[in-house]
């Protein structure tokens, strides 16, 4: 005879203490990503922190004099190594931001001028401000006051003054109708896909959603050649994108099943679909 199993029931001081293990399971994970979320804020700052001294510090250094307006393109090549400081002049970190991008560093000079650490003079040039040579020396962020803030409260963190760049993962819908494409273009052509355009490229893409041309053509890593070559299939390729994203998608409730809908008007009895039809299609409409 098979053997029977008995389930044993669990009592409810065992279920009680289950519960807590998970609840306590549950804000541990809440508390490490708070945790996690704080040091990448800080980590963000001292960052940006970091960059914004660098700036300033290069700017003093390559400067004539402290009331001289400094070239923007100086500061900036000189960080990136990619032009050498004037002669006489000794910039110890040169080239220590190589292989960032021109543009954004550039961006990071406007959001400085914007908050008063440098100032615009002319085309193309700036000049130092009190202001930012005191945080360019300054070792204690917390201490740097923030002269001109709505405010007046001392400024804590630096992360939010850094330029925002495009990246993969948050455009997925456009990004992997880009990814497909240049797939396609790849395989056509025999080629890898990062020939056709590279990830960053397809980020920025994915992000600006181009519809023309032209538009196409001011997006950084694509050259004229490859607008003409692939611009059209890339075109296509996020119009596509765009048109299979549902309306409700957009507004944040998920999207419906067209199979759904046909379903729910067939319970409603709905009078349309339960018309005749003529040869034509339409629905016959009685006297």
């Amino acid at each position: 005879m098979p053997r029977k199993t008995s389930r044993r029931r669990s009592l409810p001081s065992q279920r009680s203490a289950t519960s807590q293990t998970k609840s306590a399971a549950a804000v541990s994970v809440s508390a490490a990503d708070r945790s996690n979320d704080a040091f990448a804020h800080a980590l963000a700052s001292a960052f940006a922190l970091s960059v914004i001294r660098l700036l300033i510090a290069t700017a003093s250094l390559v400067a004539r004099d402290k009331t001289a307006a400094i070239p923007r393109r100086l500061v900036v090549n000189v960080l990136r190594g990619t032009q050498s400081p004037p002669e006489g002049r000794v910039v110890p970190w040169a080239g220590i931001l190589s292989g960032t991008s021109a543009a954004w560093l550039h961006g990071l000079l406007e959001r400085l001028a914007d908050e008063g650490l440098i100032e615009r003079h002319g085309k193309g040039t700036i000049l130092l401000t009190p202001r930012g040579v005191e945080i360019a020396a300054t070792n204690d962020a917390d201490g740097i006051a923030a002269d001109g803030r709505a405010n007046g409260a001392a400024r804590t963190t630096y992360h939010d003054l850094l330029p925002q760049q495009a990246a993969l993962g948050r455009n997925p819908r456009e990004e992997q109708a880009l990814a497909d494409v240049r797939r396609r273009l790849a395989a056509e052509e025999g080629r890898p896909a990062f020939a056709i355009f590279d990830n960053l490229t397809l980020a920025r893409l994915a992000s600006a959603r181009p519809k023309s041309l032209g538009e196409l053509a001011g997006t950084d890593g694509l050259g004229a050649e490859r607008v003409r070559r692939y611009g059209r299939a890339i075109l296509r390729a996020l119009a596509t994108a765009e048109s299979e994203a549902p309306s409700d998608a957009r507004k944040g409730a998920p999207p419906r099943n067209p199979s759904s809908r046909r379903k729910n008007a067939k319970e409603r009895g709905d009078e349309t679909s339960a018309r005749p039809r003529s040869r034509s299609g339409k629905a016959k409409h009685g006297a």
